[in-house]
């Protein structure tokens, strides 16, 4: 894998589900970029579009049209993403982790987000909307998973 630099890139898209497939092309992009496989690009790719997704569902409303930051962080061999919605806060209780229950629909997103991330937190401290950020360890420095 190739040394890393640090570096940040921010992506800013509104709350429209068919630019998910804009997002999940940068996020493939990149994953490429960082030489981290096929499999791990995808399942990159496939908890930030579950996250993005979350946040168009649950903070909005499916409302489109609402403001949604995606920022990128690289350092080292870390990776931090954070998603900055400006809408309705999540209740905590249903963001902490917990089993899914897979005798009803939905709920399933958070789970399989922290199965792909190493850590994932939500920040409700905004005056408006939450911060989701989402880590990676990339490379050797990620530990057995």
């Amino acid at each position: 894998m190739a040394s890393r630099v640090s570096e940040t890139f921010q992506i800013e898209v509104t709350s429209s589900p068919r630019l998910l497939q804009v997002v999940r092309a940068a996020v493939g992009q990149y994953g490429r970029l960082l030489d981290l496989g096929e499999g791990e690009t995808h399942r990159l790719k496939t908890a930030v579009d579950e996250a993005l997704t979350n946040i168009i569902r649950h903070s909005y409303g499916g409302e489109a049209g609402q403001r949604i930051v995606i920022t990128f962080i690289l350092s080292g061999a870390r990776l931090e993403i954070l998603l900055r919605d400006f809408g309705r806060k999540p209740d905590p209780a249903r963001v902490a982790p917990r089993e899914p229950d897979l005798s009803r629909p939905g709920g399933l997103g958070l789970p399989l987000i922290r199965s792909v991330m190493d850590e994932v937190e939500f920040d409700l401290s905004p005056e408006r909307g939450t911060i989701l950020r989402l880590v990676k360890h990339l490379g050797a420095e990620r530990g057995a998973r």
